[in-house]
């Protein structure tokens, strides 16, 4: 069968984050802006620990692998207020 590989999983995963974030993210407020951040941050300590908590090699990658795509969320949103800020 033709079933998509990772990496296009991984692609849309990320350009559907992306569309997220960018729509849902309250570029007018930094407060607002930074809670989210916060929270995100919050979420992907949270993840980290829970990849040292797995007992295999593949949870543990797919805890990590969950870390960086919260962490690549957090990236998004600090480019994107770089962008809108200065």
């Amino acid at each position: 069968m033709n079933e998509p590989t990772w990496l296009a999983q991984a692609t849309v995963y990320i350009a559907n984050n992306y569309m997220l974030v960018v729509r849902f993210a309250d570029w007018s407020n930094p407060i607002k802006t930074g809670t989210l951040t916060g929270l995100l941050i919050v979420l992907c300590y949270f993840l980290w620990l829970k990849s040292l908590d797995a007992r295999t090699a593949a949870g543990r990658t797919t805890w990590r692998a969950a870390v960086v795509l919260v962490g690549i969320n957090v990236a998004m949103i600090a480019l994107g207020s770089i962008q809108k800020w200065t």
